[in-house]
C-alpha cells in the first residue's frame, strides 16, 4: 500500500509554470543605438565601449555581452548600424548618416509675355 500512495503523491504534484518577468531595461537594440549615439566617437564605437556604457547605464545581467554581440551583428545586417572596421561583432560601429531627401527642384515660373 505504501508504494501505491507514494505513486499517487508523485502524480498529484504538478509544477506550475512561472510567467517570465518583464525586463527592467529597454531592448538591447535600443540600448546599443543609444550607447553609440551618446559615445559620439568620430571613428565609431567598439563593442567593448558599447558594452561598458550599457552596463553603467542599465541594469543588465552578466550575459549582456552575448546579447550585445548578437544585436550588433543583427543591426549591421539590417542596415541600422554601419561597421567601420572589423568583422562580425568585432571592430567599430557607427550610426548611419541620415539620408537627406532632396526636394524636387523648383521650376521657375516664366512670366507670360504681353503682346501690346
Amino acid at each position: 500500500m505504501s508504494s501505491v500512495t507514494a505513486a499517487v503523491k508523485k502524480v498529484a504534484v504538478k509544477k506550475v509554470a512561472k510567467k517570465p518577468t518583464p525586463a527592467i531595461h529597454p531592448t538591447y537594440k535600443e540600448m546599443v543605438i543609444a550607447a553609440i549615439g551618446d559615445l559620439k566617437e568620430r571613428k565609431g564605437s567598439s563593442r567593448q565601449a558599447i558594452l561598458k556604457y550599457i552596463k553603467e547605464n542599465n541594469k543588465v545581467n552578466d550575459s549582456a555581452d552575448l546579447f550585445v554581440k548578437s544585436t550588433l551583428v543583427k543591426l549591421v545586417v539590417s542596415g541600422s548600424l554601419v561597421q567601420v572596421s572589423g568583422k562580425g561583432a568585432s571592430g567599430s560601429f557607427k550610426l548611419p548618416k541620415p539620408e537627406n531627401k532632396k526636394a524636387a527642384p523648383k521650376t521657375k515660373k516664366v512670366a507670360a509675355k504681353k503682346n501690346s
